[in-house]
């Protein structure tokens, strides 16, 4: 039997209205409020003009739910006032990342905060150094939920007849179906299964600016299993994933799903979807043009809603006491008819809530953005002496650790993104005395020439350059050295940067036959001279089934590892294992 597919209930009239606008308006009047320091929250709480002492309580709202907090504040106000109290609530509407960041950040806030998601919270706390005038982020679980949207999954419903096998296993498994992805379609035990996960992709929003997206990421980690292999799942899945770019968002998402031939499915709040359909939605999954339809994962596979949390921050107990005040009206009918109408659900119950040690969000989120950070990489190959002998390495001739490393560069450039930068140097005398030879300068593997030639290219064809080098020509460690001064002054921000040693010289040849006068001098620069605040590791692959020690010791100094090379197999699990080891230094340097 199919999945069971529906479209959102419509929502009240103009909240089809896109949110960008709304995100726009309100992240220049958060601006505004942060430039002017703790005195921008102040601005909010203005004098009433009521007679008596003034009492005022200043709200930020994360845009998703702002204009139904606006309307609550005015009747509570207006009901303080018929009673005599001079008591005002204040509402600003603020993106819920841009206030989680200021108040990381140290900075002051308002009496009350509404993000979209509690993980903001835990983001916040974690990160909150107490700026002047504002109180400690409460934990979470201190922060009682006033609405939800559950996440779906959505596609246009032109679309839903070619998805459906697509949308019956998402509703059946969630981001589950994710986890088999790039694990290897020609296993015997999982084959086609793996091949269907390979050719999905989920659109999900940008963990960085949403809740959603933040969420989003939960779920998957929550569903990547447990145990040693968790990273290497969890990382799978987000190869399968990618971000909507902010041009996709919102009407347009709709049209960055009707590709020809692709097969993706948009991670969206519900709110959302119900805004994007507008009246007239069709249900049970009717394909009307321009309608949105969705799949809600099995109960057992579904991730966590998005909950609201009624945050109060200020340690003010009058503001207190009419922060409680205001947060028991929210619970009004009222209220809860003008959530309805802008797509939201009452609040969320407490097994539909994150649940998170404090700073757990932070590390998802940097896992994250570690995944999503190009690498800037020169790699150094040390390509073995004339009179090498045999290598243990199982190549296509007997003898060829030469070969094993050119064909490990071969298979790490075409894995690699196109926003990944290269550049190759080779362990041979060079010009003006250099210990090395500068084959192809830094540069993304998707840059082209004006000839038409990319770097990819350019790549390969300087592989074959490298030869075996004289007896005596050269030396690795005075290379190390000078690799590892180039990525210091070229170092790319927000990049990882690597200096990538392939080496055939074994624990008893690296070592030994370069530690002459000059090699001592190399190693200690190197040692000395990282910086944690512009970390470039280095990263060693030993073909000769054996790390020296002092080529390990380098490697350590820096922030980075070696690994000895018995076998091609070892090879291609490093490079597997690449999007994982940008997340985690455990997973660099394990085994």
């Amino acid at each position: 039997m199919g999945p069971s597919y529906s479209t959102p209930g419509p929502p009240a009239p103009g909240a089809s209205r896109g949110q960008d606008r709304l995100t726009v308006v309100a992240a220049v009047a958060l601006a505004s409020g942060l430039l002017l320091g703790a005195g921008g929250w102040a601005l909010a709480r203005g004098a009433s003009g009521c007679g008596g002492r003034a009492r005022s309580l200043s709200v930020v709202a994360d845009p998703g739910l702002a204009g139904a907090i606006t309307a609550a504040a005015d009747r509570f106000n207006a009901s303080q006032r018929g009673a005599g109290h001079c008591v005002t609530v204040r509402v600003t509407a603020s993106p819920s990342s841009v206030t989680a960041g200021a108040l990381a950040g140290g900075r002051s806030g308002p009496d009350v905060w509404i993000p979209d998601s509690s993980l903001w919270v835990n983001l916040a706390r974690g990160g909150s150094r107490g700026g002047s005038g504002a109180s400690k982020v409460p934990p979470a679980a201190q922060t009682p939920s006033v609405a939800s949207s559950p996440l779906v999954f959505s596609v246009p419903a032109a679309r839903s007849g070619a998805l459906g096998a697509d949308l019956d296993r998402l509703r059946r498994n969630g981001f589950g179906v994710l986890a088999h992805a790039g694990a290897g379609a020609g296993n015997a035990a999982g084959g086609a299964a793996d091949s269907a996960a390979d050719s999905l992709r989920l659109r999900m929003l940008d963990p960085a600016r949403s809740g959603a997206g933040m969420v989003s990421l939960l779920a998957m980690w929550l569903q990547s299993g447990t145990g040693s292999r968790q990273l290497g799942t969890f990382t799978r899945m987000l190869r399968a994933a990618k971000v909507l770019d902010p041009g996709e968002g919102g009407a347009n998402v709709q049209a960055s799903l009707t590709g020809a031939g692709t097969r993706q499915v948009a991670v969206l709040p519900e709110q959302t979807v119900t805004q994007l359909n507008g009246h007239g939605a069709a249900s049970n999954g009717a394909a009307s043009t321009g309608k949105m339809i969705v799949v809600r994962p099995a109960s057992s596979h579904r991730s966590p809603d998005l909950d609201f949390p009624y945050t109060v921050l200020t340690p003010n107990p009058d503001a207190k006491r009419i922060a409680a005040t205001f947060q028991a009206d929210l619970r009004s009918a009222r209220t809860a008819g003008d959530l309805r109408k802008i797509g939201l659900r009452g609040a969320a119950a407490t097994g539909q809530r994150p649940v998170l040690q404090d700073g757990e969000a932070a590390r998802i989120r940097d896992a994250w953005l570690k995944f999503e950070q190009a690498t800037s990489v020169l790699v150094l190959i040390d390509p073995p002496r004339a009179a090498s002998g045999p290598s243990p390495v199982p190549t296509n001739g007997p003898g060829a650790r030469l070969s094993a490393m050119l064909s490990a560069l071969t298979t790490g450039f075409a894995a690699m993104r196109d926003d990944a930068s290269f550049g190759l140097w080779s362990v041979s005398p060079g010009r003006r005395g250099r210990s090395y030879r500068d084959l192809a300068s830094v540069a993304e593997l998707g840059d082209t020439s004006a000839a038409g030639v990319s770097q990819r290219l350019r790549l390969q064809e300087a592989l074959r350059q490298v030869q075996r080098r004289p007896v005596g020509g050269g030396g690795l460690y005075a290379s190390i050295a000078a690799a590892y001064r180039q990525m210091k002054r070229d170092y790319a921000e927000d990049r990882l940067n690597i200096v990538l040693v392939l080496t055939a010289g074994g624990a008893s040849g690296a070592g030994g036959r370069d530690r002459h006068s000059g090699e001592a001098k190399a190693l200690k620069e190197v040692g000395t001279s990282f910086d944690p605040a512009r970390p470039v590791n280095v990263i060693a692959l030993d073909f000769d089934g054996g790390v020296a020690p002092e080529l390990r010791d380098v490697a350590k100094s820096t922030g980075g590892c070696a690994f000895k090379i018995d076998n091609s197999r070892q090879i291609m699990g490093l490079f597997q294992r690449s999007d994982a080891m940008r997340m985690s230094d455990e997973v660099l340097c394990a085994g």
